[in-house]
């Protein structure tokens, strides 16, 4: 099985993606992701911010995440991978706190939350041909047990010298407030 995961890139004022020769502070949900993938999965990360999307190689499944306004852009990429006929999961903070319908309109599944120890679920459901509209986190997944992130799947030419790391979670409250509109 071949799965892409895709970290979208934002969209500038003219509604073009924002495009960059190097990233010199890639994210970590990517090679986080990478890291809880069954080994029999054969993967590629993609920053689109630095690479190009390849939309006409073969993918079983894609995965996307996107920051803020990357968000849009996951959504156009999503779009065009389905109409191709590919599964697409959609999960990160933007479609996290949006309402659910805005990306579902756009993806097969979404994921809410923390995706480390829903990943292999979703890809598990995949394969069975059972994949679920929501994947939601039901808790945090202990930081002191996370796998070490692939960086090696990073593409490393494209990058700077720094590469991303984890301290901490961010906020422990659960806030239950959604964006309106």
């Amino acid at each position: 099985m071949k799965i892409l995961l895709i970290g979208s890139t934002a969209l500038d004022y003219r509604g073009q993606p924002i495009k960059q020769r190097r990233l010199h502070l890639p994210g970590l949900t990517l090679p986080m992701l990478a890291a809880v993938t069954p080994a029999h999965v054969q993967l590629r990360l993609v920053s689109e911010t630095v690479e190009d999307i390849p939309f006409d190689e073969h993918w079983d499944l894609v995965g996307l995440t996107g920051m803020g306004s990357g968000i849009v852009r996951a959504w156009q990429i999503a779009d065009e991978f389905r109409a191709r006929g590919v599964k697409v999961v959609i999960g990160g903070i933007a479609a996290s706190l949006g309402k659910p319908g805005w990306t579902l309109q756009h993806a097969d599944a979404l994921v809410i939350g923390e995706a480390e120890e829903l990943w292999p679920q979703v890809i598990g459901d995949f394969e069975a041909g059972r994949l679920q509209s929501i994947y939601r986190m039901m808790r945090r997944p202990p930081i002191d047990q996370l796998p070490v992130p692939r960086y090696d799947l990073m593409n490393k030419s494209k990058l700077g010298f720094w590469r991303p790391v984890q301290a901490t979670r961010g906020c422990p409250f659960t806030c239950k407030r959604q964006l309106s509109g």
